[in-house]
């Protein structure tokens, strides 16, 4: 597994699974908007989830993608961030899972 160390000296950036959760106004463009910030990476999201609200005119979208670096989910939430009616932009890298240990 190759790691990438960071200009600061800090710790190696290892690739994580980050999942990023988008409120914006509902938009017909906004779900094509936000695979395509993916897309012009070269990368394909695992999982989208897209709700709309019903009291709201506005729209919840859960992206998750596996395998990248957090500069580059840094530079993805940026994207989103940017784009016209999203109000709204949450990063979260998941944890490792770890497995249990066994008692003797």
């Amino acid at each position: 597994m190759t790691t990438h160390s960071s200009p600061s000296g800090r710790a190696p950036e290892r690739p994580a699974t980050f999942c990023f959760t988008v409120t914006a106004e509902a938009d017909p463009g906004l779900l094509p908007r936000l695979v395509g910030a993916f897309s012009r990476r070269g990368l394909v999201p695992g999982k989208v989830h897209a709700v709309r609200e019903a009291r709201e005119p506005s729209l919840s979208v859960d992206l998750q993608i596996a395998d990248l670096l957090p500069a580059e989910a840094d530079l993805l939430a940026a994207d989103f961030r940017a784009m016209v009616g999203v109000s709204t932009v949450l990063v979260a890298a998941k944890a490792e899972a770890r497995p249990a240990s066994v008692a003797a």
